[in-house]
């Protein structure tokens, strides 16, 4: 994980400055010195690269070591697994995108019932499999809050909530859309899960939390309610999203 080193700034004065010295002196030489504290706070601040790589580390070997799931958890996957491990109905789709394969399987339900279309790809990455699935969990990691930050998207977040489990975590953002277009929120919990192969899931389950994000962001739309969950699955020397 980051280790942080305190820095304290002490300054030592003989005379009652609150009388010999005018308020504007008092608030340049308060900026000077919190201007210093910023210097050596960027000098010394690791690369986004890095503490990227030392909170994935940390996380591939909690992930070696092996998660236990909760009752509610494990009533995810089943639901997830029944929806995409059956075998029967999947058509190759066209993939925009070199060294990804693509499929799609889509079933008319009878009248009055939901139809759901089901899609997966699946493509090889240079890493091992709780490698993929540790940079998938770091919603907010240095790396992806840059790109955050250059698509101009009004929030990401994780929400760290009392009692939360080591291998989920509860994940907001909140997308720009053109003109006129509302926004669109996301909110989703992430969930961790070793399977008996040797692979790792990372269940994305959309959630109806509300989700204060401390100001006005405009107008949103919530696609949540339109979603099924499904999983991320990492096999070693291979990457799949379902």
């Amino acid at each position: 994980m980051q280790q942080f080193s305190p820095l304290t700034l002490y300054s030592s004065q003989s005379a009652d400055v609150k009388t010999k010295l005018p308020a504007k002196a008092l608030n340049y030489l308060s900026y000077k010195q919190l201007e210093w504290a910023n210097v050596m706070q960027e000098k010394y601040r690791g690369s986004g690269k890095v503490v990227d790589k030392k909170i994935r580390d940390a996380l591939v070997e909690r992930i070696k070591k092996g998660i236990d799931l909760s009752e509610d958890q494990e009533k995810v996957f089943k639901e997830v697994d029944e929806l995409f491990g059956r075998d029967e109905g999947w058509k190759d789709l066209e993939s925009p995108y070199a060294g990804v394969e693509m499929w799609i399987n889509y079933k008319q339900q009878a009248r009055g019932e939901r139809s759901i279309a089901l899609g997966k790809a699946e493509s090889a990455v240079d890493c091992t499999a709780e490698e993929a699935c540790s940079w998938c969990f770091e919603y907010c990691s240095e790396e992806r809050m840059a790109v955050d930050r250059k698509e101009r998207n009004p929030a990401r977040l994780e929400i760290r909530e009392g009692g939360s489990k080591v291998n989920e975590k509860l994940v907001a953002t909140v997308k720009s859309m053109p003109f006129p277009l509302n926004n669109l929120e996301f909110v989703a919990k992430l969930i961790l899960r070793n399977n008996d192969d040797g692979s790792v899931s990372v269940a994305v389950v959309p959630t109806d939390s509300v989700i204060d994000y401390g100001g006005n962001i405009g107008r949103m739309a919530v696609p949540n309610r339109y979603l099924e969950s499904y999983p991320y699955r990492y096999k070693h020397r291979e990457c799949r999203r379902h």
